[in-house]
């Protein structure tokens, strides 16, 4: 059995050989990113994978044809400017001039607004991440 451990910015994860996502990490090992990225558009059993491991968690996951409020969003950095990547947007949405240094305060200045347009909704996660000098 192979077992195999990256180290990413954040961590050290285990991928065991065989299940889904080692299989895919073990095909994009050698791969440019533009290939990965071919790679798992291709890819039928990533769904599936995520079905999976969407059923192995704490909180019992709802219907997939069930209509969801929340969704994860990220905010980036680029090119002198704060935008969102959001997957029910049809691309990035332009927020407001940022830079590196101040990326976090710029994205907290949106998510803000975001909590202002629904007071009542408690339910919104934050995290950054970031690496570590």
């Amino acid at each position: 059995m192979l077992v195999l451990t990256m180290y990413l910015d954040f961590g050290y994860w285990t991928i065991i050989d065989g299940k889904h996502f080692g299989k895919f990490i073990e095909g994009c090992l050698k791969l440019s990113p533009e290939e990965r990225a071919a790679f798992l558009e291709k890819d039928k059993d990533m769904g599936s994978a995520h079905e999976d491991s969407a059923q192995e968690g704490q909180t019992q996951a709802p219907p997939a044809e069930e209509k969801l409020k929340t969704h994860f969003i990220a905010f980036v950095c680029k090119d002198g400017g704060l935008y969102e990547l959001n997957g029910g947007c049809d691309g990035p949405v332009y927020h407001s001039t940022s830079s590196p240094d101040t990326l976090l305060e710029d994205a907290v200045a949106v998510a803000k607004k975001f909590m202002e347009r629904d007071p009542d909704e408690v339910n919104f996660t934050l995290m950054a991440l970031a690496k570590v000098d």
